[in-house]
C-alpha cells in the first residue's frame, strides 16, 4: 500500500502545535496558516527577520516497509532584493522566534538549490504517525528590500517509499 506523507507546519511552545501545511508563508507572527495577514517590516537599517517556519514530514497512511532519504531544496535565487531564506534541521522543537534563527543558518539558495544539492532530514517512517525531524526556515529581510518585492518561491522535497 502506498504511504501518505503529510507536511506539517509546527507552531507555539517547543513546535509543538501541527497542522497540515498548504504553503509555507513567512510573517511577522508564529501562524501556521499561509494568508498574507502580519507582513515583516523593512528595517530602516540591518535585519528584520520572518517568525521560523518549522515543517515536519508525518505518516498519515502507512507504507509497505518505510518512508527515508527525506531531501528538500528550493530555487537557486533569492526571492528579491535585500531577501535571503536561511535553512536547516533539528530533533528537537522549540518555540519559533523571530530573532535570527540559531537553527535555519545555512542559506538556502545557494547550498540547497536543485536534487543534487538538497538539504537531508533525519527519519524514517514506518507507521502512521511517525514524523522526521524539523526542516526550520527563516526570511531575513535586509533594508535594501522594497514592499511587495518577494517573488514566489517554488520548494521541493523529496523521498524513498519502499
Amino acid at each position: 500500500m502506498a504511504a501518505t506523507i503529510e507536511m506539517q507546519a509546527c507552531t507555539s511552545t517547543d513546535a509543538g502545535t501541527e497542522a497540515t501545511a498548504a504553503a509555507i508563508t513567512f510573517r511577522a507572527n508564529d501562524s501556521a496558516d499561509n494568508n498574507s495577514d502580519n507582513p515583516i517590516t523593512i528595517p530602516g537599517s540591518g535585519t528584520t527577520y520572518s517568525y521560523e517556519k518549522w515543517l515536519r514530514w508525518k505518516c498519515t497512511a502507512a507504507p509497505d516497509t518505510q518512508c527515508t532519504n527525506f531531501k528538500f531544496w528550493g530555487p537557486n535565487s533569492t526571492p528579491g532584493t535585500g531577501l535571503v531564506i536561511y535553512a536547516g534541521t533539528t530533533d528537537t522543537g522549540v518555540t519559533p522566534t523571530d530573532s535570527d534563527s540559531s537553527v535555519a543558518t545555512t542559506r538556502q539558495d545557494t547550498n540547497y538549490y536543485d536534487s543534487s544539492n538538497t538539504l537531508s532530514i533525519a527519519g524514517t517512517l514506518t507507521t502512521i504517525g511517525n514524523e522526521t525531524d524539523y526542516l526550520v526556515l527563516q526570511l531575513d529581510v535586509g533594508d535594501t528590500a522594497t514592499q511587495g518585492d518577494m517573488t514566489q518561491q517554488t520548494m521541493y522535497y523529496s523521498y524513498d517509499e519502499n
